[in-house]
């Protein structure tokens, strides 16, 4: 007994250590001196591809599979494509209260009347997936995540990665994802890096939040287009303009009336001299 509660406090003091040594690297690394940090808030529109984004549904009493693919996507035998957004479910009981994701109605009515509309000579539909990053190279807090709509991303404090998946290789991603070590990127799979949005800033700034937009403009030369809008809020609550704000007008305002005056009278003083 006596043997055991010794080792329980020593692996509880190494524990304690390893923690504190990983926090001091980490406040070493994310956070220098003179700087702070603050709270972000990421959210992301899918842009085009928000008509084709899953929607979530919440289960209820005596539901199975086959009788939601019926109700809510016209055909019993489609559970498939709900088990692709939800492998978790496979081989369980539904439980009443537990959300799920189902394809969109028009992801639903483009399949239905094209096929594989990469057949039909149309563009590919997408569902897109997104992981967000630890401190920790290699390290991941969600993945890969399904987005289904306009939302709040807070794991993506870290930066990330967004995949966009052909409606039909949805399980061949999610397999592929799942290896270790994972192969090679298919090349059916679409991916980019998105950028890292604000989390540290200098110490004396008035700045206590940032919230972070990503909007997805499309796919383009094989990759997905993703552009990243800031808007800084101070500890009330208000926006903070940008460099070019009222007070840094006025003053860009009052120096150029001072240059142009100045120049208006060394002119004057050289049709003088002359």
């Amino acid at each position: 007994m006596i043997m055991t509660s010794r080792k329980k406090m020593l692996t509880a003091a190494l524990l304690g250590l390893a923690v504190l040594f990983a926090n001091a690297g980490i406040r070493a690394d994310i956070i220098p001196h003179g700087r702070k940090v603050i709270d972000n808030e990421s959210r992301i529109d899918l842009g085009p591809f928000a008509r084709y984004a899953p929607r979530p549904y919440k289960i209820r009493k005596g539901d199975t599979l086959a009788k939601v693919a019926e109700n809510h996507l016209g055909d019993a035998k489609r559970v498939h494509e709900i088990l692709a957004l939800n492998p978790t479910l496979a081989g369980k009981e539904l439980t009443a209260g537990t959300e799920i994701l189902l394809p969109s109605p028009h992801m639903v009515h483009a399949c239905r009347s094209s096929g594989d509309s990469r057949k039909a000579g149309k563009p590919p539909l997408y569902y897109f997936f997104l992981y967000g990053k630890s401190f920790f190279k290699d390290r991941y807090y969600w993945g890969p995540k399904v987005l289904v709509h306009k939302g709040k991303l807070g794991y993506l404090k870290f930066g990330g990665r967004v995949f966009a998946v052909p409606h039909d290789k949805v399980k061949d991603f999610l397999a592929w994802y799942g290896r270790k070590p994972r192969p090679k990127q298919a090349k059916w799979l679409i991916s980019t890096d998105i950028p890292r949005p604000t989390l540290i800033v200098d110490s004396t700034s008035r700045t206590s939040k940032v919230i972070s937009w990503y909007s997805v403009h499309g796919i383009k030369d094989g990759k997905i287009v993703i552009s990243l809008k800031e808007q800084q809020f101070d500890g009330t609550g208000r926006k903070i303009a940008g460099f070019m704000n009222p007070l840094m007008l006025s003053l860009a305002a009052i120096g150029l009336v001072g240059l142009v005056i100045q120049i208006l009278r060394r002119r004057q003083a050289a049709l003088d001299h002359a």
